[in-house]
C-alpha cells in the first residue's frame, strides 16, 4: 500500500483503522467494491500495480516531513514518558534499589524539564500501576502525541555487562523502520555516552508492543545495568538522573533543530536549550 502511495502508516503488521482507510482509498481509486476487506479481487489488483511501482521508503519522507513541519521549538509539543513496570511489578531488582522506582525518579525528572520548556509532558502511568505496553501504546495514541519514550534499567547475568543501549521500531531489513524514532534514539544514545561515560551499547530496531503499537516514533531507553555495581552506584545517585534526564530532552530538540544552529554532543546544556527557546520565541 505504502509503495502505491496510500498512507497505511508504519508497517506494524497489524491491520488497524488506518490501514483500513487506506485500503478503502486504494479500492475506491481503482473502482474496486470499497469495503475495506483485502479478498481476492483486491489482491489481484495489489499484485498486478505492485511489481511496478517498487522502491524508496515513503514512510520515511512522511515522518521526516512531520518533524520539518513542527519546527524547532520545544514549547508546544507533547510527549509521553513511559516509565517501565511499576505497581506490583518492580522491574530489575538489586538490594534496596528497583527498576520500577528508578525509572520513575527519572521520568519525573524528565517530565518537569519538559514542562519547563513549554512542552506537554504526559506520563503513561502513575506510581502504583503497571499497564500492559499495548495499553500505554494507547495512551499515547489517544493523547495524539508526538514521540513516547519508554524508559527501563537493563540486567544480564554477568555483573561484568554494563551500558546504555536504545531501541526504536524495525525489523533489521533496513527497509522497514520508524525513520525518526532511529534517528531520535540514535540522538539520545550518543547524548547518554558522552555525559554519563557508560559504555555505548548501541542503538537497535525491535518489534516490541511499545514500539510497534505507537502511531509516534517511539524510543526505549536502558540506561545502565543495575546487575552492574558500577552502573548501580551511578543509578542510585540523584545527580546521574539529572544528567540523563537533560541528555534525553537535548537529544529531543536535536531532532526538532535539524542540524541548524547545533552544538557539539554532550555539551548543549538545559541553560542553553531554554535559552534557545526563548531566543525564538522573540
Amino acid at each position: 500500500m505504502l509503495e502505491l502511495g496510500f498512507d497505511a502508516g508504519r508497517h506494524t503488521g497489524m491491520f488497524d483503522q488506518q490501514t483500513e482507510l487506506a485500503l478503502r482509498n486504494f479500492q475506491r481509486e481503482y473502482g474496486l467494491t470499497t469495503d475495506g476487506i483485502c479478498g481476492a479481487e483486491t489482491v489481484r489488483a495489489l499484485r498486478q500495480l505492485t511489481p511496478k511501482v517498487r522502491g524508496g521508503r515513503p514512510v520515511l519522507l512522511r515522518e521526516q516531513e512531520r518533524v520539518r513541519k513542527a519546527g524547532p521549538r520545544l514549547r508546544g509539543k507533547r510527549i509521553v514518558i513511559d516509565p517501565g513496570h511499576g505497581g506490583r511489578d518492580r522491574g530489575v531488582v538489586v538490594g534496596t534499589h528497583s527498576e520500577a522506582d528508578l525509572v520513575w525518579d527519572l521520568a519525573r525528572r524528565l517530565e518537569g524539564r519538559m514542562q519547563a520548556t513549554g512542552m506537554e509532558a504526559l506520563l503513561s502511568r502513575g506510581p502504583d500501576q503497571c499497564p500492559p505496553e499495548r495499553e500505554r501504546a494507547r495512551f499515547a495514541n489517544e493523547a495524539g502525541a508526538d514521540l513516547i519514550l519508554s524508559m527501563h534499567v537493563d540486567a544480564n547475568a554477568s555483573p561484568q555487562a554494563s551500558g546504555v543501549s536504545t531501541f526504536h521500531y524495525g525489523t533489521g531489513n533496513g527497509t522497514t523502520t520508524s525513520t525518526v524514532g532511529e534517528t531520535l534514539a540514535g540522538f539520545i544514545q550518543r547524548e547518554l555516552v558522552a555525559r554519563t561515560g557508560l559504555p555505548d551499547c548501541r542503538t537497535h530496531g525491535r518489534t516490541w508492543d511499545i514500539l510497534i503499537g505507537t502511531r509516534c516514533p517511539a524510543v526505549r531507553v536502558e540506561v545502565g545495568y543495575l546487575t552492574n555495581e558500577s552502573d548501580r552506584s551511578k543509578l542510585a545517585d540523584p545527580a546521574f538522573r539529572d544528567t540523563v534526564a537533560e541528555g534525553i530532552l537535548v537529544a529531543v530538540k536535536r531532532l526538532y533543530l535539524l542540524g541548524e544552529n547545533d552544538q557539539p554532543t554532550g555539551t548543549f546544556t538545559f541553560a542553553d536549550l531554554i535559552r534557545h527557546e526563548l531566543a525564538k520565541a522573540e
